[in-house]
């Protein structure tokens, strides 16, 4: 009888061994796991010349982040579908936010806009003017390029119906639209061709424009990309 109580008794002792044994691997498994979701960011410093675009070439630790980008002068630098586009000679920063799930990691690295190579920022050799020409230099006039269409489409956000070149808005109320391009450009800017028709850029979303009529007619407004522009017109209704 002592013998088969000694025998369970062992088997309950291996049987407690081999429970905390296995719990322990389990344990161990799950805290190498967590650990390996820390979400990280590596990128290194960024070098453009000027009026040229540069690659974003960065990394995360988890693939199926979410990442944007933000410049932070935007007069020195601009970010375009995962580019840099340098604009003027300078140093600015460009801000890497990834997101994934309840994790945020931000990264800063440097962005440098040098000259363009063999380009020298001050010519070396002006040219003199001719004390022999005679030519009246008030007639003169500095050629200008001309102006092409841009190939965009505009997408509503709210506050406005969207038609080929036309946008319907109403009196009094805020209307918005994004523009959709796959052209590049460096500078954009919009006009409109009356002050009853506020028209600008957002500040926070880029490409998005913001519109608002005070009154009901018809008006024009010009989207210019470098020496590209589009024209819509804008019909303004009543309540």
């Amino acid at each position: 009888m002592k013998e088969k109580v000694n025998k369970w008794m062992k088997w309950v002792v291996a049987s407690v061994v081999l429970v905390v044994l296995v719990a322990g691997v389990l344990i161990g498994t799950l805290s190498k796991k967590d650990k390996g979701v820390d979400l990280i960011v590596t990128a290194d410093g960024i070098a453009v010349e000027k009026g040229k675009y540069c690659l974003i070439e960065y990394k995360t630790s988890i693939k199926d982040a979410v990442v944007r980008f933000r410049i932070k002068d935007t007069a020195i630098a601009e970010e375009s579908d995962g580019n840099i586009l340098g604009k003027t000679v300078g140093e600015t920063e460009l801000v890497i936010t990834a997101r994934y799930k309840s994790m945020v990691y931000e990264k800063r690295v440097a962005v440098v806009v040098i000259e363009k190579n063999g380009e020298p920022s001050v010519d070396p050799n002006p040219e003199k003017p001719d004390p022999d020409n005679n030519d009246d230099d008030e007639n003169k006039t500095d050629p200008k390029p001309p102006v092409e269409e841009m190939k965009v489409t505009l997408h509503k956000v709210f506050g406005c119906e969207v038609n080929d070149k036309t946008i319907e808005v109403t009196v009094g109320k805020l209307a918005e639209f994004q523009i959709l391009t796959d052209e590049l450009y460096s500078n954009s800017e919009v006009e409109s061709n009356s002050e009853k028709l506020t028209v600008k850029e957002s500040e926070d979303t880029q490409r998005l424009i913001m519109l608002k009529a005070s009154e009901v007619g018809e008006y024009e407004i010009t989207l210019k990309f470098d020496n590209k522009a589009i024209s819509y017109t804008v019909i303004a209704k009543s309540l």
